[in-house]
C-alpha cells in the first residue's frame, strides 16, 4: 500500500466574511503545494529523506501542504524551504480556513524516489 501524503485530512472552514483586501487564500494554498512539490522532485537514483513539515513551516500552520511529515529530496536547501514555507504560512493566517491533519507516525515510514512519478514519496 502506497501512502501518498500519509495523512487523513479534516478540513475545517470558518466563514468570517471577506473584505476584498485580504490575501488570495487559494493562491497561497497553491504556492504551498508547489513549493513542497519542487522540493520533492527527484530522478531515479536520487535519495529522499523524511522531513517534519511542522518543524520547517511552523507547528500551528493551517496549510495541508505543510503538515505532518513529507518526503523531500536529500540535499535540498531545507533552510530556504523553511523560510519560504513560514512566510506562506504567515500570510495564510489571514485566511478564514484551517486544515487540521491527522498525521501518520513517521517512524513507520521511509522516503524513496519514485522514478516513474519523479517525486519523493513516503512508503511503509
Amino acid at each position: 500500500m502506497r501512502l501518498r501524503s500519509s495523512l487523513l485530512v479534516l478540513t475545517v472552514v470558518a466563514v468570517l466574511g471577506t473584505t476584498g483586501c485580504g490575501p488570495d487564500c487559494d493562491d497561497l494554498k497553491k504556492e504551498a503545494k508547489e513549493l513542497k512539490d519542487t522540493y520533492a522532485a527527484c530522478s531515479s537514483g536520487d535519495a529522499c529523506v523524511v522531513v517534519d513539515m511542522y518543524s520547517l513551516a511552523g507547528a500551528n500552520n493551517c496549510l495541508a501542504a505543510f503538515q505532518c511529515s513529507a518526503a523531500l529530496r536529500e540535499g535540498s536547501d531545507l533552510d530556504a524551504f523553511g523560510s519560504r514555507a513560514r512566510a506562506i504560512a504567515s500570510d495564510f493566517e489571514d485566511c478564514s480556513e484551517c486544515t487540521m491533519a491527522g498525521c501518520v507516525d513517521p517512524s513507520q515510514l521511509h522516503a524513496e524516489c519514485n522514478g516513474s512519478t519523479g517525486r519523493c514519496e513516503l512508503v511503509p
